[in-house]
Formats: C-alpha cells, structure tokens, sequence
C-alpha cells in the first residue's frame, strides 16, 4: 500500500462502530452484510436488532465482556468483533464470548431448547489457522464421524491477512477489502468494481468519515469510550460492585472502562489504596 493519505480504516474500532453501528447502515445495509458473512439467503432475514454490548458479569468478582458489535438476526445471536492482535488467550475468550451470550438467553424455568443459536463472528488481522482459507467455521461435532450435535454454536474466523491468497469469488470478499483498505485509493477502487451496492456505499461511508476533521474522529472516540465507562459502571452498581466486588473494578479498569479515580471512588478507595489493589492481583 502507499504511504500517502494512509485513512482510519474498518479495523479500528471506532470507525467499526461508527459506521456499522449507524442507524442508516442498520437500515440499508447490514443484512447484506450479515446475509454475506454468515452465508444466510438475504431474503430470509426479516429483523436486525442492535443489542447492548457490554456483558455484566453474573457474580462478583467475574470478567466483564464488552464486544464491538452485538445483534439479533431473526432469533439467533450474532456477535462480531474485530482484532488488530493476536494474544494468546483469543481463543479461549472467543470461547468465553460464546458461553456467556449462549447462557444467557436462558431465563429460570425455560426448557434448554428456547436458547438461541449463537454465533460469534471473528475478523481478525493475523494468521491464526494452518487452514489453506481464510474463513474459518468451528462446530461441535462427533470425533469420528462428523455428526453435528447441535446447530446452536457456531464460532467463525475470517483471516485478513489470507484474503488475497484464497480468494473463492465470494461475495464476503468484497466486504473483507473494505477491512483492508488503507487509503482512499483503495476505496476508490472498490467503488469501481465491486457488484454490491451496499460495499460501495459503504466505501463511500468509509470515504466521509475520514474526509471529516480529526477532532471530530477524537471526539467520537471519546464519546464511545464514556459511553463504554457508563455502561460498565452501571452494570458494576447493577451487581452490588460498590459494596465489595473489587475485583470486578479491577477488571474493567484493566480492559480500559474505568480510570483509576472511577474505580477507586467506586471502591470507596484513595487512589493510592486502590493501585495497590491492582498490584496484588496482577
């Protein structure tokens, strides 16, 4: 790619946000999106919803999960995130992701079968897989024979990176260039060719946003970083976190959702008291 006018692109979390969270993106465009990714017939989906995507944890002191994005397709459960980096626990919380969307859709007293097939949708910047592919589906199936369990999971990767080198003339490739697209040539260019109207608008959303100025850009960023801290204390409060869960406060200033000062005003802490606190959890 060329150095000059390198943009903000899909894989940062706020344009993500922004333009895919969109209420005019939702209208127009994500069921194609959905429909392509997952390989549903568009006509089929009726209903998109966007759901809340912070996870309360459901006891003191357990993780709290918050997902770039979180929606309702038809009855099933569809969250997709996107990661820049690979860590060594991205499985295992990809894993964890599923299980905590999975249970809870069950409510007290439901039979098991009203749960919701839940799928988790993974766009990831790194080689992960020895798999000559660069999509990526993980089911629960019998060793030897390859029976399905249940269709309820479902965890899907899509590694950027082996995009050009398995290409399969799928229509998620379109949406996976937008993904990778680092200046507005390369937008340019996919307005050009692609036969998706709505990777085209997109690329044109994509487009606008960075032609706008980069205070604006910090100023969302800022928005959905108060709006994520909002959430999660409201959620920590929700779960009696103020009256001794630490360790959730812990947490969520770890992953970025508090400040030290929250966390500690939260804990009825000094600031000092508190970093010690997260000295001798690790």
């Amino acid at each position: 790619m060329r150095s000059e006018n390198l943009i903000a692109t899909l894989k940062n979390d706020v344009v993500f946000k922004s333009i895919f969270g969109n209420k005019q993106f939702v209208a127009s465009s994500l069921s194609r999106f959905v429909s392509d990714l997952l390989e549903i017939p568009r006509g089929s989906i009726k209903s998109i919803q966007l759901l809340p995507t912070v996870l309360a944890p459901e006891f003191r002191g357990r993780k709290v999960g918050v997902l770039d994005m979180l929606l309702d397709v038809d009855g099933r459960t569809v969250n997709i995130e996107v990661q820049l980096k690979r860590q060594p626990d991205f499985n295992d919380r990809t894993l964890f992701y599923w299980a905590r969307l999975y249970y809870g859709e069950l409510s007290a007293g439901n039979d098991y079968s009203k749960a919701k097939q839940t799928i988790c949708v993974n766009i990831v910047d790194f080689d992960l897989f020895g798999f000559n592919d660069y999509h990526t589906c993980f089911e629960v199936r019998e060793r030897s024979c390859g029976e399905l369990l249940t269709e309820k999971l479902q965890i899907h990767f899509f590694e950027l990176k082996k995009l050009e080198k398995y290409r399969r003339q799928r229509p998620v490739e379109q949406w996976l260039d937008l993904f990778n697209a680092e200046t507005e040539g390369d937008l340019m260019s996919i307005t050009k060719t692609t036969d998706i109207p709505e990777v085209g608008d997109t690329a044109v959303k994509i487009m606008e946003f960075n032609a706008e100025d980069t205070r604006r850009f910090l100023k969302i960023q800022e928005e959905i970083r108060e709006m994520d801290e909002m959430i999660a204390l409201r959620y920590a409060r929700q779960e009696g976190v103020e009256k001794g869960s630490r360790d959730t406060l812990v947490d969520l200033v770890k992953k970025g959702l508090l400040t030290v000062a929250q966390a500690a005003q939260e804990a009825d802490m000094t600031e000092a008291e508190f970093e010690a606190l997260m000295g001798k959890s690790g």
